[in-house]
């Protein structure tokens, strides 16, 4: 993925919020199998799928900061993301934001 398929994909056929949500799945899937696969562990299988329609939730302070995506600021987060927001800034906690 490029910025500039970024720029020509959101908006027409996903959201930045979609986009988001599929980078995070796919990251978490594959931080979880490779560190199975060095543990020399069996693999996950993926659960099952939930009924019901996605909350949609975006955070009021997400916004650009340097990246594709609106992320929250590591000293501009709200009440209801302080506990994700918590210990040592973290790039990687902004951008699962």
């Amino acid at each position: 993925m490029t910025q500039g398929w970024y720029g020509r994909t959101i908006g027409r056929q996903i959201s930045d919020g979609e986009y988001v949500e599929l980078v995070s799945v796919a990251a978490h899937l594959t931080a979880i199998d490779t560190s199975a696969r060095g543990l020399g562990c069996d693999l996950w299988p993926l659960p099952d799928a939930q009924s019901g329609a996605p909350s949609r939730y975006r955070p009021a302070e997400a916004r650009r900061n340097g990246a594709w995506v609106p992320t929250i600021a590591w000293d501009e987060h709200g009440p209801d993301e302080a506990d994700f927001f918590q210990g040592f800034p973290a790039n990687i906690k902004m951008a699962l934001s």
